[in-house]
């Protein structure tokens, strides 16, 4: 991976990820490339407000180099893509009950039908 990509890898991760833990943003300085692998790389990223680190692993493109999001090629619909954005980020919270949901489920993934729960 090129000097430019793993720029562009850092700036990505700035604009999409923050701290699971206290929301903080992502600083440059915060994010460590550990290593990379064939088209994946190992990314540390450490909060500076609550000092939780974070080991990511993120898949690159082999055309990675100038990509743009109006380029990528999406499985989501564009009227998908607005309903998801509109909902906003999935918070650590979310992740907890779903886990709590699905650790309790013994069904078939088809049959699965999970609801949020209000509160």
């Amino acid at each position: 991976m090129s000097r430019k990509q793993l720029q562009e890898l850092i700036r990505n991760l700035q604009e999409f990820y923050a701290c699971p833990s206290c929301e903080t943003p992502y600083k440059s300085q915060d994010i460590k490339v550990l290593g990379q692998v064939d088209n994946y790389c190992f990314v540390q990223l450490g909060c500076k407000e609550c000092a939780m680190p974070v080991l990511a692993t993120v898949a690159a493109s082999q055309e990675f180099e100038g990509i743009t999001a109006n380029r990528l090629q999406r499985d989501v619909k564009a009227k998908e893509a607005r309903r998801f954005a509109r909902k906003g980020a999935i918070t650590a919270l979310e992740i907890a009950d779903f886990h709590n949901f699905i650790s309790g489920y013994s069904g078939r993934l088809t049959n699965l039908q999970y609801k949020k729960a209000k509160g």
